[in-house]
């Protein structure tokens, strides 16, 4: 496979707040893909991918906020069909409090609109719909290099499969789910 990108940013500040602007464009011949009938990647025809991103960022040394929202178009040239597998729209926030210096808590959720399952190059098969995944971490800080966390990922356990292939010769979708509610602690030690 081969392309040409093109990205542009625009990053602005003022006082305590940040905007960032992020436009691109991916010109490619020969993409590869994977192919559920033979079980092997494949090379396409031509695509593009173009989009964009904001986001808007707030610190004021006790709260950071950060949201953004990013669009994502991919499609077969030849044909003017969505590409597979690709959620054009993507909402996302994050929330970090650190009201002392020995602790942190953040929160962040991220919303990602439906997309064509995998081989669907004709966009016939049913989307699959977006998901909400929402994530919440409590860091107590011991020392500068040294921290004990505890996190859980997924709370709401929306268990949306984020990647689905379609085989036309079987006329059957093979489902990868995201993985459910986790709970995770541990420390991390930086030397």
């Amino acid at each position: 496979e081969k392309g040409n990108s093109y990205t542009a940013s625009i990053d602005y500040t003022i006082n305590k707040l940040r905007v960032t602007l992020s436009p691109y464009f991916l010109d490619m011949d020969d993409e590869i893909v994977f192919n559920n009938i033979t079980y092997k990647n494949e090379n396409t025809d031509h695509t593009i991918h173009y989009g964009s991103s904001i986001e808007l960022a707030y610190s004021n040394g006790i709260i950071d906020v950060v949201t953004g929202y990013a669009y994502d178009h991919g499609e077969f040239t030849d044909t003017n069909k969505t590409m597979p597998l690709i959620s054009e729209n993507n909402f996302y926030g994050s929330i970090t409090v650190t009201p002392m210096d020995f602790i942190s808590v953040s929160t962040d959720g991220r919303y990602v609109s439906g997309f064509y399952q995998g081989s669907d190059v004709d966009n016939l098969q049913e989307t699959i719909s977006g998901r909400f995944d929402w994530n919440i971490r409590v860091d107590l800080i011991i020392t500068d290099d040294f921290l004990w966390y505890i996190k859980s990922n997924n709370i709401l356990d929306d268990r949306t499969p984020t990647i689905v292939n379609w085989s036309s010769f079987s006329s059957k979708s093979s489902m990868y789910p995201m993985p459910g509610r986790m709970f995770e602690t541990g420390i991390k030690w930086v030397y």
